[in-house]
């Protein structure tokens, strides 16, 4: 509330129902995820109040959007750090924020891609035809 009226901006219920619904979690919500959560609160909200009111929040600095396959993902936490994106299993981690084409762990084989960081986690690496112990 404080940020938005600081700005001269309108404190709504709307804003307010969807910054809490982020927060919530769980990390990684996709846009419908969190509209489903406000109109649970608010049935009359629209998906497009809430697509606004996200596009606010990160425009403000309080939130960020990640752009992946099947549809953005809000992060709740815009601090430095990257993301790993599973390209089997659709899982998202924070990871720190490393150099170009250094290996993240054992736990991620990557490929990076503008700012988010493509692969496979463990599982899906070691569930891949071909892998060892993989018939």
């Amino acid at each position: 509330m404080e940020h938005l009226a600081r700005r001269g901006l309108r404190v709504t219920s709307q804003r307010l129902a969807t910054w809490s619904a982020i927060h919530a979690g769980p990390a990684h919500m996709s846009i419908h995820a969190v509209f489903e959560r406000v109109a649970e609160q608010m049935p009359s909200t629209t998906l497009r109040t809430v697509y606004e009111s996200v596009h606010l929040l990160e425009h403000m600095g309080l939130v960020r959007l990640l752009h992946l396959p099947g549809g953005a993902r809000v992060e709740a936490e815009p601090v430095d750090h990257a993301h790993a994106y599973c390209e089997r299993c659709g899982a998202v981690v924070n990871v720190p924020a490393s150099p170009p084409g250094t290996t993240l762990s054992a736990d991620f084989h990557p490929r990076v891609e503008n700012d988010v960081i493509f692969g496979l986690c463990h599982d899906c690496f070691q569930a891949r035809p071909g892998a060892p112990g993989v018939a």
